[in-house]
């Protein structure tokens, strides 16, 4: 997790503000403290939804507003400009691009660990996958895949699937496509195969659109 001004520690699982006592330790009546947290809204973020819709936070005396962002430098613009508190995400080179240009940030904690098979999979359309132009993920080589946003920790997912066919994202064409709208850019033809998070995954398997080519 990654915050600014104000510091904030994760302790089992929850949000809790570094030195504010459990909420029955202070009384009833201490007002609430209001965090603006930017996040992907994905299905790996989804305790965050948990917390606030089982009173977990409150019970720590936080009112959590969510704020949702398609990742990577967006997320660091809000936290930047004053509009967010927290951003919860992925390590990856927006990060690395915030702390170089100094913004006023501190990573506190880990919130996510990432293992096969992973809630953002490799996938492509169905249509490519039945028509045998796409079986495999060497197949994507010359092709244009996309992640949610260049410069996201998505990235290196992308990279270790592209490792399943001998290939670097030198040998595709990476470009930038916001998770919802990758069904449509694979049946459309914009796109070869992209990075879809969960549970958009499964909703449009579900719906035919698409063939998970690699998720481990």
């Amino acid at each position: 997790m990654i915050v600014r001004r104000i510091s904030i520690g994760v302790l089992t699982g929850l949000l809790m503000l570094s030195g504010v006592a459990p909420r029955g330790a202070l009384g009833a009546a201490r007002a609430q403290l209001h965090i603006r947290v930017v996040h992907v809204p994905v299905l790996i973020f989804a305790p965050l939804y948990v917390a606030i819709e089982r009173g977990y936070f409150a019970q720590q005396g936080l009112e959590v507003e969510l704020i949702g962002t398609p990742g990577g430098m967006s997320s660091f613009a809000v936290l930047a400009s004053g509009r967010a508190e927290a951003v919860i995400g992925g390590l990856g080179a927006a990060l690395f691009n915030a702390a170089a240009r100094g913004l006023d940030f501190k990573v506190v904690g880990p919130v996510h660990l990432e293992r096969p098979p992973v809630s953002t999979p490799l996938v492509i359309s169905r249509r490519a996958f039945e028509s045998g132009e796409i079986r495999s993920v060497k197949d994507l080589r010359g092709k244009k895949v996309s992640v949610n946003v260049i410069g996201s920790a998505t990235e290196f997912w992308l990279y270790a699937a592209l490792l399943k066919g001998s290939l670097t994202v030198n040998d595709v064409q990476m470009v930038a496509v916001n998770f919802p709208e990758v069904p449509a850019a694979l049946a459309n033809g914009a796109i070869a195969a992209g990075m879809l998070g969960e549970p958009m995954a499964t909703l449009a398997e579900d719906r035919g659109q698409i063939v998970r080519l690699s998720e481990n």
